[in-house]
């Protein structure tokens, strides 16, 4: 086998760049902010789809272009995803005018050998959806039959066979997306592979109809999954985690550099935001508001991605965290980055110390140096507001938590996680026996329908609020008709400061029920066995405190009459993987777990936690209506001042009207529906007096503090902080 490279010579590669589409690009709606470097590439709509895109012979990586190509190997499996990235470089290291291997008859016997079984497979209508390279494989056969047809004139009449029944397959596999167009049933890194599949399937068999469908998807329906600061659906309406994003965004970009599709092009600079607020400085892809059980802790945050934002933006931020990767590109993106490239850019290094609203979540983010926090208030089962349409719900299931935190440190394998918590759930059991999948919960109920969310996020505090019904969803039983969900409501109620996160956490039967368990659960994690992370000791410092490297949790107070509980086990469910533990809080005393309960209408069970750095002095908190069907008021009280944070668990406006001792003399109140935020509170005889009306599933915030900033109303959001530390403005 031989590992073939571009070397340093490679007289092809001096070709003097082409120069398509500039002023286009330029005049494209909300791009006139990105600078573009005089004679760079950028894609214009209505080039042959076949032309290919020149690479900057000053690409400081270009030995790494057609590195992956195995010539002289007879190794092929016919599937996966590095395959599926060497037929996309053999075709261009066969066909490339700059390519030093152009028409090397040892390039074209390893491209054909990699496309034999596949498209055997295709003909005999196996593997029509193959994901890791079912789009490099129609697009090599449409180039070839473009440019080279006497290399496949004697397997074109059954390869055409086998391209028509791909496209055939996935139209009618995924017609709720190329037929329909409908957002929510959009699996977004998984369906723009499908629909250049089906497209460049379309030309290399020369029916427009298969090339109009694919084309009318990737263009009109999904850039609507990149919203709010950038991020991306997953599968429906759920936030892609870093490493998917990647994929969405590095696919994105071959289709807008095929095609020129503007709105394609507009909606990958929308995604700038979306690494620099969701990966830490020191490498930390938070994972919280992602997909319940498709975390990763691997790695891969988003990188490439970032890398080629900046060469199209000259944006510092993304090249802060793209530069890791410039001189050693995986395959998958170094032709991306060799056509893109920008000399000369300078990194900018991120915030820290503050607390944002961010619109892909729908949350705040805080970030404190080596720690912070996240909470979503996201629904992952209806649209967004950036989407004006009514109707159908996402594909896929609920959240699995609303808020995680995280401790950063010294790099470590796979990144700069020491420790995090994954995720906070009430949990119902529906069934006997043991539990054998934590993170999908075969035997429990914990993912949410039907959610009632508010969130506040000011200068140095965020807030969350959510009533939700537990529903009988997982995720290998997904369908668009999400049913009535369980009898149970799940209510959380967060506050979140700089020191700490706090929240009130509760289960309640609707009508009479009939349970195997009932429990909270929260996970802590350190990363995944072999990939990220080191293995840690859970230690209990002190009755009801866990500590797993420098995060603590801690049990202030609970109505969970059974007892606690650890469990180790891992992200990505290997046997071998107990880099996680589970804490569980239990309703049950005695009776094992095939013993049902009834619990009779209007059962509440509550859980009051606190997180955050062990070195932080633990908090006051206390659960003020503990057996109020209307109000869930939580209180907290640290050394940076006291907060009340109030929520109308109703589905109409309550008044809410109470008074207390005011410590400092200086309490304000905050919530969305007040003008400009917030409202001093009078304080008479140090006693201050709280009277609101709060609309239905609403919350609001009372804070007592001597800080004058702890009662700034204004929301701060990616442009305000990011802004202060960079002096260039980016707005999607």
């Amino acid at each position: 086998m031989q590992i073939i490279s571009s070397g340093s010579s490679g007289s092809r590669f001096g070709f003097h760049l082409l120069v398509f589409g500039l002023a286009y690009f330029l005049g494209m709606p909300g791009l006139a902010r990105a600078e573009v470097e005089p004679g760079a590439f950028r894609p214009q709509a209505g080039r042959p789809v076949w032309e290919m895109p020149p690479l900057d012979p000053g690409y400081l990586s270009r030995a790494k272009v057609f590195a992956s190509i195995k010539l002289g190997s007879d190794k092929v499996s016919g599937r996966g995803f590095k395959e599926g990235d060497e037929i996309f470089n053999c075709l261009y290291a066969y066909l490339h005018p700059q390519s030093e291997y152009r028409d090397d008859p040892r390039v074209l016997a390893r491209l054909r050998r990699l496309l034999e079984p596949r498209f055997a497979g295709y003909v005999a209508g196996e593997n029509l959806n193959d994901l890791g390279s079912v789009f490099q494989a129609q697009y090599a056969y449409m180039m070839l039959k473009q440019h080279r047809p006497e290399v496949v004139a004697d397997r074109a009449e059954a390869w055409d066979r086998g391209a028509r029944n791909v496209a055939e397959h996935i139209l009618n596999d995924r017609r709720l997306v190329f037929e329909d167009r409908v957002l929510g049933a959009l699996w977004l890194m998984a369906d723009i592979r499908f629909g250049m599949a089906v497209y460049f399937a379309g030309v290399a068999i020369g029916d427009r109809e298969i090339q109009a469908q694919a084309a009318g998807a990737i263009d009109l329906l999904m850039p609507r999954a990149v919203i709010g600061d950038g991020g991306t659906h997953y599968l429906g309406f759920q936030n892609e985690v870093p490493t998917y994003h990647e994929v969405s965004i590095g696919y994105l970009a071959w289709w807008w550099t095929l095609t020129g599709s503007p709105t394609v092009g507009e909606a990958i600079l929308k995604s700038l935001p979306y690494v620099p607020l969701s990966v830490e400085p020191s490498g930390f892809q938070e994972q919280s508001t992602a997909i319940p059980y498709d975390h990763k802790y691997n790695g891969i945050r988003g990188q490439h991605a970032a890398l080629l934002k900046a060469y199209l933006t000259g944006d510092g931020y993304n090249y802060f965290f793209g530069r890791e990767v410039e001189f050693n590109p995986k395959p998958a993106f170094a032709l991306l980055l060799a056509v893109y490239h920008r000399r000369g850019l300078e990194a900018k290094s991120p915030p820290s110390g503050f607390v944002v609203h961010d619109r892909a979540i729908h949350g705040p983010r805080g970030r404190f140096e080596n720690w912070g926090f996240v909470a979503t208030g996201r629904d992952p089962q209806t649209p967004g507001p950036e989407h004006v349409f009514a109707g159908y719900q996402g594909a896929m299931c609920g959240k699995g938590t609303f808020v995680g935190a995280f401790m950063t440190g010294p790099p470590l394998k796979g990144g700069s996680l020491h420790a995090a918590l994954d995720g906070v759930t009430v949990r119902v059991r529906h069934k006997p026996g043991l539990e054998t999948d934590w993170q999908r919960g075969h035997k429990h109920r914990f993912l949410t329908q039907d959610e009632r969310t508010s969130t506040l996020a000011r200068p140095v505090f965020g807030t969350l609020a959510a009533s939700y019904r537990l529903s009988d969803r997982r995720s290998a039983t997904a369908t668009p008709d999400w049913g009535p969900g369980t009898g149970w409501l799940g209510r959380q109620l967060w506050l979140m400061t700089p020191e700490r996160i706090v929240g009130l956490v509760q289960v309640y039967a609707e009508s009479e029920q009939r349970a195997y368990g009932l429990d909270t659960r929260a996970v802590l994690t350190t990363g995944r066995r072999n990939v990220s992370g080191v293995w840690r000791e859970l230690v209990q410092p002190r009755p009801h405190a866990y500590r797993l490297g420098d995060l603590e949790l801690r049990k202030h107070a609970a109505s969970f009459r059974g007892p606690e509980a650890v469990e180790r086990f891992g992200v990505m469910k290997h046997p071998e993987d107990d880099f996680s533990a589970q804490i569980t809080w239990s309703d049950q005393r005695h009776e094992g777990p095939d013993t049902p309960t009834v619990y009779p209408a209007g059962t509440t069970r509550w859980t009051l936690l606190e997180v955050g750095p062990s070195d932080r002095g633990e908090a006051r908190a206390v659960n003020l209506n503990p057996e109020d069907p209307v109000w869930a008021v939580l209180e907290v009280e640290a050394a940076e001042g006291l907060y009340r944070v109030i929520h109308n668990l109703s589905d109409h406006p309550q008044r809410y009207a109470a008074g207390f001792a005011s410590k400092s003399g200086s309490v304000s109140l905050h919530a969305e529906w007040l003008k400009g935020g917030r409202r001093p509170l009078r304080v008479e005889d140090g006693r201050a007096s709280i009277d609101l009306a709060v609309p239905a599933h609403g919350h609001a915030v009372v804070v007592d503090g001597p800080e004058p900033g702890s009662h700034r109303g204004e929301t701060l959001y990616f442009e305000d902080v990011f802004d202060a530390a960079s002096g260039a403005r980016i707005t999607p």
